[in-house]
């Protein structure tokens, strides 16, 4: 009687999906990303569509401008599945929103929440409420769905490679 295998390792589920079914593992992938679709559709939603402090930043186009003429823009997530060896604990699936004037406004005020300077405490002020201001929020609302639905995919991938092997 066959041994039904569960793997806690994603990379070794990837390498064993490789050697037997290569297209499983690139379904794999394929479903892993589309699960995720809920979070980044979120953040996306939750990110405003003009600059929130207009003065310079709705102007500029440089990286810290709200439409850089190269580099990654406010609005830019995307879905990044890795499943490499890695030490410990790790996530395979990320969302990442990594304009750089995103974190910025985001983000501005977790460390100081006075700023470094006048202007620092300026913008923390007009930016208003507390650090992570739109990426977090927004992906801790959608996370819980998400999170059983890729648990649902792997073990799933597991039974078709216990089926295969």
């Amino acid at each position: 009687m066959a041994q039904d295998i569960i793997y806690t390792d994603i990379s070794k589920l990837n390498r064993e999906l490789k050697a037997i079914a290569p297209e499983l593992k690139k379904y794999l992938q394929q479903d892993i990303k589309a699960v995720a679709e809920p979070v980044k559709t979120a953040i996306k939603s939750a990110i405003p569509t003009v600059a929130p402090l207009h003065k310079g930043m709705g102007r500029s186009t440089g990286r810290l401008g709200w439409n850089p003429k190269k580099g990654k823009k406010p609005g830019d997530v995307r879905i990044v599945y890795r499943a490499t060896k890695s030490e410990g604990l790790s996530s395979f699936v990320t969302v990442n929103a990594g304009s750089p004037v995103l974190a910025m406004i985001d983000m501005a005020g977790k460390r100081n929440s006075n700023g470094r300077n006048a202007r620092g405490a300026a913008l923390i002020r007009n930016l208003g409420g507390r650090p992570s201001r739109y990426v977090w929020p927004a992906a801790e609302k959608a996370l819980p769905a998400v999170e059983g639905k890729i648990e649902q995919v792997i073990a799933d991938y597991c039974r078709r490679w216990n089926v295969k092997a």
